[in-house]
């Protein structure tokens, strides 16, 4: 147990280390978070971005017991060697689960690391287009952990609909393993569509929906969430708020999450 949440522990610290740290000074243009879809855009050569946040999610079955969960710091590390590409750390960290008629436990999630690349602006009707491909590793507790290494690949597409409109769709392949209890793999298509508005310059707004559809007899899943976006500080930092439900039995009932956004150059192009 204590190997499991070690791993976890370490990749959170340092990356919460980066961040205090460092000083922000490039304007945040548009932040992965909140949300569960994935824009093409890479942030800038030369700079680093650091995305966290709190979560809590309520999911009710059958099988299981009726559960709580609250997730932190649900880390993101994004660095910029070149141009068009970027290097990407991505961990839940710490999971407490409030179990009715059991046990409450604390938990280390996996963690994964992917490459996202631009691959062209958008050309009239043909989307600005990013691709994404990641590599989850099973370091985490067992009741939450994969256990397997678990590849994904995604494509990222975005279209502007004017100067404060944007569409974004995402189409994510993976075959997932199904934990430490069932060592099967399952295909999984998981979609994503997701409407951006810019209120003001620095107030953002977005409602999506999100899937997961699997094979082999395991139930798909079907959401819908939404939220609003803030940039402060010369627009260096990003807060966020979001919420949103399932859609189908299998999906969780209800989340809320609130988390920032922060991009700053790297030590070594300073």
């Amino acid at each position: 147990m204590l190997r499991r949440l070690l791993v976890p522990a370490i990749l959170c610290l340092a990356v919460l280390l980066i961040g205090a740290t460092a000083s922000a000074q490039m304007p945040i243009t548009q932040a992965d978070r909140p949300g569960q879809g994935t824009p093409p855009e890479v942030i800038p050569k030369g700079t680093m971005q650091v995305e966290a946040g709190v979560e809590f999610c309520r999911q009710t079955d059958g099988d299981e017991p009726d559960t709580g969960t609250l997730t932190a710091p649900d880390l993101l590390l994004r660095i910029a060697l070149v141009d068009r590409v970027e290097l990407r750390l991505e961990a839940e960290g710490f999971l407490y689960q409030i179990r009715d008629g059991a046990g409450d436990r604390a938990l280390g999630s996996d963690f994964s690391l992917a490459t996202k690349a631009e691959l062209w602006q958008q050309r009239g009707l043909l989307p600005f287009t990013g691709l994404l491909v990641t590599l989850g590793f099973p370091v985490g507790s067992a009741p939450v952990t994969s256990d397997g290494f678990d590849p994904t690949i995604a494509g990222l597409y975005q279209w502007s609909l004017g100067e404060k409109t944007a569409l974004s769709v995402n189409t994510i392949f993976s075959v997932p393993t199904q934990g430490s209890d069932d060592s099967r793999r399952i295909f999984q298509f998981g979609p994503t569509l997701t409407l951006d508005r810019q209120i003001t310059e620095r107030l953002g707004a977005f409602v999506e929906y999100y899937g997961e559809i699997k094979t082999r007899g395991v139930a798909d899943e079907h959401s819908l969430d939404g939220g609003f976006t803030l940039l402060i500080a010369r627009r260096r930092l990003q807060l966020d708020l979001s919420a949103g439900g399932g859609l189908n039995d299998a999906a969780p009932d209800w989340f809320v999450s609130a988390g920032l956004s922060i991009r700053f150059q790297a030590p070594w192009a300073r």
